[in-house]
């Protein structure tokens, strides 16, 4: 039988006129394929890569002889497979010419800085922020900034020119003292504000301040929606105390008196607990609350005094269900007294939970448990144990230090954040900088410690949000807030230009 030579690949379905099917872009990525893309950022603009190889006697060039050849990783990736040794080869080869995601982060000097003016015409500080949840799934870009005056405002920090100037799309005033906290609902129609002892909910759609509820005799420090109802929303504060509100319970009217559908008294105080009046003098803050993942009937809660964490079971919260054995900011480190911590949130699927201390270190817990993480990670810095502690903890891990060069205590309203993917963390810190960690919990990859620091503010950066794995927020004391986006292109030519810095600030690797 005779065979037609043909330049052209002839497949089954040209023959048969079989329909091709589409290519299904749904399929479940791999992890391989992700941490791929992750290292190849831009790849197409990348150069090619010679690379030798040697062929074996059986071969027509002969024994010894060798090529070198120009490929590129798709061509590789079509021709080789994605799994062979040769493409992984090529991959690594290339891998010197890629960005690290977390130090492609840039910030314009003119689009991505925003200044807040109170009605007098002056400059105010931002206390936190918070992006949307439509951010999140990136639909959109509004930031909620609460002003240290008591004004709650919302811009688009979406990507603009130089020209373009973005006004605020609301603008409510709140209170007239700072909210130390600021949460957008599920569904982004309503935002709630920690103004000082009251909570207060902002219509979005009527830029109005439709109700509020009180209860706490301190400033509020932290508040947290109902991941399943989203009626209900717990505030934490100064005082001591958690509070459960169900909003359907207002009347409408705004001074309406609404009482709180469960108290928690003294929360990480246990021998006031039982108390009816206790001195805020003596009180123990409750810092940061977040629910327990998919879960309304789990609350965990950090506190002022110690780097403690508890587990509140809200059907009946007489008790801590679960709390932190061993206090890891005395077992852990050579400090002779326990720290409190600021803020905690939740890690790459949600096992983990990551709170930062006053002392500048970064402590992970189990979430299940709230037991130290166990022996995976490392600390950064010089390690902070002492041989005693080392010997007693062996299967526990050392706290990430949180780079607060020189080491200086944090204040309580330096935050963490942890992006939507669970990959990336970070925190505020001293001297203007902010600090990015890889926190992928991979058992197969070598975690990366080390922090990329962010160098944008001439003060102390306190609250910090991500929008999404490519974009975050920092507001810092000298009165600015900065938007920070994953552009590998650009940071490759702020290294390169020596004029770059006039125009632009950029993440650079410890």
């Amino acid at each position: 039988m005779a065979t037609i030579a043909s330049p052209t690949r002839r497949t089954l379905a040209d023959v048969t006129n079989t329909p091709k099917l589409p290519a299904n872009n749904n399929r479940k990525r791999s992890r391989r394929h992700t941490e791929e893309d992750d290292a190849l950022l831009d790849l197409h603009e990348c150069p090619k890569k010679t690379v030798t190889m040697e062929k074996s006697t059986s071969s027509n060039l002969g024994s010894g002889k060798t090529i070198s050849v120009s490929v590129s990783p798709r061509l590789c990736s079509r021709r080789l497979g994605q799994g062979s040794r040769a493409y992984l080869s090529v991959l690594s080869a290339r891998r010197c010419y890629a960005l690290p995601v977390l130090e492609s982060f840039v910030s314009s000097q003119t689009t991505d800085v925003h200044h807040f003016r109170n009605e007098d015409g002056e400059t105010d500080i931002a206390v936190s922020c918070a992006y949307s949840n439509a951010s999140n799934r990136r639909k959109e870009s509004l930031l909620a900034v609460a002003l240290e005056r008591g004004r709650v405002e919302v811009v688009d920090t979406s990507k603009r020119d130089s020209w373009d100037i973005t006004p605020s799309k609301m603008s409510v005033q709140a209170h007239d003292s700072p909210i130390f906290d600021i949460q957008w609902s599920r569904d982004d129609k309503i935002i709630a504000a920690a103004c000082e002892a009251s909570l207060g909910l902002i219509d979005v759609a009527t830029e109005t301040l439709t109700s509020r509820f009180d209860g706490h005799t301190a400033s509020i420090k932290s508040l947290c929606w109902d991941p399943i109802d989203a009626a209900i929303i717990a505030s934490a504060g100064r005082d001591g105390n958690i509070y459960i509100w169900d909003t359907r319970l207002h009347s409408g009217a705004y001074d309406a008196k609404v009482c709180p559908v469960m108290t928690i008294k003294q929360a990480h105080n246990p021998t006031l607990r039982r108390k009816r009046n206790v001195p805020h003098s003596t009180s123990r803050s409750v810092t940061s609350i977040l629910y327990a993942p998919n879960s309304s009937q789990q609350l965990i809660s950090s506190g002022s005094a110690d780097g403690i964490l508890l587990k509140w079971d809200l059907r009946a919260a007489k008790a801590a269900m679960e709390e932190t054995p061993v206090d890891p900011t005395v077992a852990y480190t050579k400090s002779r007294r326990p720290r409190g911590i600021t803020s905690i949130a939740l890690g790459s699927n949600d096992s983990l939970i990551y709170g930062l201390g006053v002392d500048g270190m970064v402590y992970p817990y189990l979430t299940s448990t709230l037991y130290a993480h166990p022996s995976a990670f490392h600390s950064t810095g010089p390690r902070k144990f002492t041989e005693e502690s080392e010997s007693q903890s062996s299967t526990s891990s050392p706290p990430i230090e949180s780079q607060t060069q020189p080491r200086q205590s944090l204040s309580f309203e330096c935050k963490l954040s942890t992006s939507p993917c669970g990959r990336w963390l970070a925190t505020g810190g001293t001297c203007g900088n902010a600090y990015l960690y890889d926190i992928s919990s991979m058992a197969d990859l070598v975690v990366d410690r080390k922090p990329v620091t962010l160098k944008g503010h001439a003060r102390n950066v306190n609250a910090i949000n991500w929008a999404s794995s490519e974009m975050l927020v920092t507001c810092s004391g000298d009165h600015t807030v900065r938007v920070w986006r994953s552009d590998a292109e650009q940071a490759r030519r702020c290294r390169e230009e020596s004029d770059a810095e006039w125009h632009w600030r950029w993440a650079t690797a410890s």
